[in-house]
Formats: C-alpha cells, structure tokens, sequence
C-alpha cells in the first residue's frame, strides 16, 4: 500500500469505527491480531505514518513500548 497515512484496526468493532468515521476504504486494513498490527507497523510500514487501533490485552508485545500511544480509553 502505497499511502501516507494509514490506519490499522485490529478488531472487528474498532473497524466499524474506522467505516463510521468515512475514512476512504484504500485509508485503512482490518489486521487481526495485535501481534499482526505490531508487524505491518514494524516492517512494512517502517518508513510512513500508521495509525494502530487495538485492544488492551492482558497479551499487549512489549515490542509496543517502542511506539508512541496516543490516547488510552477505559
């Protein structure tokens, strides 16, 4: 993908929100897995801005502390 922002929703719901919120279809990628947001992030997307949405997990990669949070909701 070839954008300069892209969004990644790990879940389902948080997809939904990402639809409501009328962002372009090419503007986000539902990944499963936090694991797997933390890997796009990571090695695919190294070099652009991404924007993670995921779940707080009792399962969370410590590789995360390496990025920046944003906000944490309850």
């Amino acid at each position: 993908m070839d954008l300069d922002l892209l969004i990644l929703p790990e879940c389902y719901i948080d997809t939904i929100l990402v639809e409501a919120l009328a962002f372009p279809k090419r503007g986000y990628k539902h990944i499963k897995g936090c694991n797997n947001v933390f890997s796009e992030m990571n090695k695919r997307l190294k070099n652009k801005a991404a924007f993670g949405i995921i779940d707080d997990d009792k399962c969370v990669p410590a590789q995360f502390n390496s990025f920046e949070l944003l906000k944490k909701t309850q």
